[in-house]
């Protein structure tokens, strides 16, 4: 049996549908799987001043500190306010233009603190600061963990519950919206459209219906958020 057009047009979109989410598929599972077992912090080298007790630290913990949400009494550690030094705040200690010799002073003084917490490259660590080791925990970080802040210096949040949370809040609004309009819509083309615009209407509708949103997402992010930043 012959197929018409419009056949033809709805397997070649399917075809390309399936071919784009297996590419995207791919490149997620790519770009994703080694933030389960290397550590996004493997760059850093971490430290505390030398008399300070503690050797090692979990990924949450630097971070508590570093957001002195915690102390390092806490842990085990001296009874002094956490002074935290990484390249992110590294301007509140030195002025922007200052060279890397004068960093490097500025740091070796700040390493004499007693609650300092040291995450620097080598080349910039002091070395009379003592290296502790920060342990990084993939599964837990990204499944358990409540916190999305993949920037964050030192340490990254990854968290995959607000990620969810928000997919699941946007898709409850977006269904208070679209399901009224989607139902008078079909009502208006089933019963008051003229029949010359139904079956074009029908056709577009049901190419429109075989997207994928993640497809439509995807294009969006590629061609309009790019032509509304020009534009605008």
């Amino acid at each position: 049996m012959r197929r018409s057009w419009g056949q033809r047009v709805l397997q070649a979109a399917a075809l390309t549908t399936f071919l784009v989410l297996l590419g995207l598929t791919i490149f997620l599972f790519r770009e994703g799987m080694p933030a389960l077992y290397r550590e996004p912090y493997r760059d850093l080298r971490f430290g505390v001043h030398a008399e300070n007790p503690l050797t090692h630290l979990s990924a949450d913990q630097v971070r508590s500190l570093v957001r002195k949400e915690r102390q390092w009494a806490d842990y085990g550690g001296p009874d002094a306010p956490v002074v935290a030094v990484h390249l992110s705040n590294i301007e509140r200690y030195v002025q922007g233009n200052a060279s890397v010799e004068k960093i490097k002073l500025v740091i070796d003084s700040l390493a004499q603190l007693p609650g300092v917490l040291l995450a620097l490259p080598p080349a910039l660590f002091p070395t009379k600061a003592k290296p502790i080791t920060v342990s990084w925990n993939g599964w837990r970080e990204i499944f358990a963990s409540s916190q999305w802040s993949p920037t964050y210096e030192p340490v990254p949040s990854v968290g995959f519950l607000p990620l969810l949370l928000g997919s699941l809040w946007v898709s409850i609004i977006g269904l208070l919206v679209v399901v009224p309009l989607g139902i008078a819509m079909a009502v208006y083309v089933v019963e008051f459209l003229p029949k010359r615009l139904y079956y074009p209407i029908k056709i577009l509708w049901e190419l429109m219906a075989g997207l994928p949103s993640v497809v439509v997402g995807f294009w969006g992010l590629v061609v309009v958020v790019p032509w509304v930043q020009r534009a605008f």
